[in-house]
């Protein structure tokens, strides 16, 4: 019972925690005067992260139920458990979005800087020599 209370709180705390963070620097980006396509990518991994350390949170709540949840006979005991499941399976879903969504972000400015840097660099002529 009480690994469950600890989980639980350990888990609600880094949720507030991850919140807040979240919230601080999502205001950070809308004063910061950023083009609108940083602060496209900025709005929706705010949005992602957010939901995500809700769930963090919502997944520590559940932690507290977990020690009535024990007996497979129970009805209730297969809610629970995949309702965890599912928690931890959307977790897992809204990183791996992140982590598209950031690989993609900055593939496309890697690509624009390759793009800037080409355009300044002089051509040679292989055919002159």
């Amino acid at each position: 019972m009480l690994s469950a209370v600890v989980t639980a709180v350990v888990l609600v705390s880094l949720s507030a925690f991850l919140i807040l963070t979240h919230v601080q620097k999502w205001a950070l980006l809308r004063s910061a005067g950023l083009s609108a396509q940083r602060l496209d990518f900025g709005r929706r991994q705010y949005r992602r992260r957010l939901i995500a350390s809700f769930l963090i949170g919502l997944a520590g709540l559940a932690c507290l139920f977990s020690p009535w949840m024990l007996d497979p006979m129970r009805r209730e005991f297969w809610w629970y458990w995949i309702g965890m499941l599912s928690l931890v399976g959307l977790l897992v879903t809204f990183a791996m979005l992140d982590f598209w969504d950031t690989c993609r972000y900055f593939r496309a400015i890697h690509c624009a800087l390759l793009t800037k840097r080409d355009e300044g660099l002089p051509v040679s002529r292989s055919e002159d020599q």
